[in-house]
């Protein structure tokens, strides 16, 4: 019977190692993961549209200037963020607004005050003669 007793407790043993590796293993993984794009926080943004300039102030509070990122694409604009939220890797949120007309890189003007992203860019239109 002590027989018994003792391969029992050897069992338990292996099997909370055995337990302890899967836990182990499940929470470096999961430390390692991002929150999907889906569900991370995004970049508040509020745009207005005249006959001269469309206007994105997007809010960014407490983000500093170095860290933020213009980029102009075909119908769009990007606006990117990188941050050290954690001391592993260096996360970044971006938001694409949409740009209702064609616009070149000479047309945006952007500027950072207070935590307030500002980007004007200006529209060029051109009224064509019918003959």
């Amino acid at each position: 019977m002590s027989d018994h007793k003792s391969s029992d407790s050897k069992n338990s043993l292996g099997y909370q190692d055995v337990m302890r590796s899967i836990d182990d293993f499940f929470h470096q993984t999961y430390r390692r993961f991002q929150s999907p794009p889906l569900f991370a926080q995004s970049i508040s943004i509020r745009t207005s549209d005249s006959t001269d300039a469309y206007t994105i102030h997007a809010e960014l509070p407490g983000v500093d200037k170095q860290l933020i990122r213009l980029e102009a694409l075909p119908h769009a604009l990007a606006i990117r963020v990188l941050s050290n939220e954690s001391s592993e890797q260096l996360v970044e949120k971006e938001r694409l607004v949409s740009i209702p007309f064609v616009y070149s890189d000479k047309d945006i003007k952007a500027s950072y005050q207070n935590g307030l992203l500002s980007i004007t860019i200006t529209r060029h239109r051109q009224n064509i003669n019918i003959d």
